[in-house]
């Protein structure tokens, strides 16, 4: 009904919520964004764009509970991802690999898998994972970032600057991404394009401590609503900003 009707908001907010329990982020954030722009989103939801890769439920067997509803992970996929929000790679590679290797996992599953191969420093099994990849997973941050975690281990830094503007492009809120684009525009000579990218690691960061201050927080704080808005809006995220403020 959701993909027929992206009008039906009900619809749309139930689809983004399995997405998100499904540990498939992408998807979840591609309908909530579309929600924000029409100025009908939740605090949680808002809360699921900050970092798009992240993972809404860390605790792989209990319930997460984030605003009204409770984010109980479903299927393999969604505990690896949220390993994977916690740098547990090789455990989240462990998951996914009967997935994967059964053909049971999606686009979005495979991508997830080849970045936490090249994580994990897993760099034969990352290599033969490219080399069966397909285009569906291009349209991933974590293809990219996959590509350009190989490169960067062969120390090729301009293919691995290639890749990882191409993850940035997907998910602007990669935290490993940009620091490691940051690093490899400082080894090519580009210290002006390194600060830029040194400047959008700093505000991502400050992105997440207000997330933790706000998690720690039993009650809603206005004054959080307002820091996140600023840190959003020095990200270029207005739609996100502006959301933030009307909560506080």
């Amino acid at each position: 009904i959701a993909e027929q009707f992206p009008e039906a908001r009900m619809a749309s907010r139930q689809m983004a919520y399995l997405y998100n329990r499904m540990g498939r982020r992408h998807e979840a954030n591609r309908v909530l964004k579309r929600l924000a722009l029409e100025g009908d989103v939740l605090q949680e939801e808002l809360v699921a764009l900050l970092i798009e890769s992240d993972a809404m439920s860390l605790d792989s067997d209990q319930a997460s509970p984030i605003g009204s509803r409770v984010y109980l992970p479903i299927g393999a996929a969604a505990k690896a991802r949220a390993l994977w929000t916690q740098s547990q790679y090789k455990d989240a590679v462990a998951l996914l690999e009967p997935l994967i290797c059964e053909g049971r996992a999606c686009a979005s599953d495979r991508a997830l898998y080849g970045v936490c191969l090249s994580e994990a420093q897993l760099d034969e099994k990352a290599r033969a994972w490219l080399a069966r990849a397909g285009d569906d997973l291009q349209m991933y941050p974590e293809y990219w970032a996959a590509v350009g975690n190989l490169c960067f281990g062969s120390r090729d830094w301009k293919a691995a600057t290639g890749a990882y503007r191409e993850a940035v492009a997907r998910d602007p809120s990669d935290i490993r991404t940009v620091r490691r684009l940051r690093q490899c525009l400082s080894e090519l000579g580009d210290e002006q394009a390194a600060k830029k990218w040194s400047q959008r690691f700093d505000d991502l960061i400050a992105v997440v401590e207000l997330r933790t201050q706000m998690a720690s927080r039993d009650t809603p704080d206005p004054q959080i609503y307002e820091a996140m808005a600023k840190a959003l809006s020095k990200l270029e995220r207005n739609i996100e900003a502006i959301s933030w403020s009307w909560l506080a």
